[in-house]
């Protein structure tokens, strides 16, 4: 996998079974040129995992379907994530991208269960009520006729949930295990995941 090196983009190298190199894009600025993505197609990369959200969580980026759009013009598969703000309404946080954002801009929608520094947005220490929360999102989601995943770290699943047990394992699980190494080889056990679908190596 050539390295790349991009103004403005954080790149998180993902790995997805059985034999797909994937990347994930977080968009820091509004996103204007085709000739970025055209680039990552170019490099030997072929999926782009784009924010839907701000970094905290609160507004819709309004850079994201123009960003969808260059990376279906470039021929990567094209997903889209959100970091959920635990303060605010599970439902309308998906329901803003769905009725904003159409589906034919992307193939699925992952959930990204992690910090949230912004104020308001912190996970409660209501283990269970954690677990409700991104049901009910899962839940929309599969309202809506559309396909969910989940990205979390062992680290933060545990943050989360505590020792709940908080089955989300009917949807594909990407983990976060920046070890270098394109393999699952050493994954431990995330909640009821057995094997996951991918993980962020980079």
């Amino acid at each position: 996998m050539a390295s790349i090196i991009l103004q403005g983009f954080v790149l998180l190298i993902f790995l997805v079974a059985p034999a797909y190199s994937l990347i994930g894009v977080d968009t820091s600025p509004i996103i204007t040129s085709q000739s970025i993505f055209d680039c990552l197609k170019g490099a030997g990369y072929e999926f782009s995992n784009v924010r839907a959200f701000t970094l905290e969580g609160i507004d819709l980026d309004l850079s994201v379907r123009d960003t969808l759009i260059y990376s279906q013009k470039a021929g990567l598969r094209t997903e889209l994530f959100m970091r959920p703000c635990r303060g605010k309404s599970a439902k309308a946080q998906i329901d803003m991208i769905v009725l904003v954002i159409a589906e034919q801009y992307y193939e699925r929608l992952w959930i990204y269960l992690m910090d949230n520094p912004n104020v308001g947005c912190k996970w409660s220490n209501d283990y269970k009520g954690n677990c409700e929360y991104v049901k009910e999102m899962l839940g929309v989601i599969k309202y809506y006729k559309q396909k969910a995943g989940i990205y979390t770290s062992a680290e933060f699943y545990k943050q989360i949930f505590g020792s709940y047990q908080c089955d989300l394992s009917e949807f594909p699980l990407i983990y976060a295990s920046p070890d270098g190494s394109p393999s699952f080889e050493g994954y431990e056990q995330i909640g009821k995941w057995a094997a996951p679908f991918g993980k962020m190596f980079q």
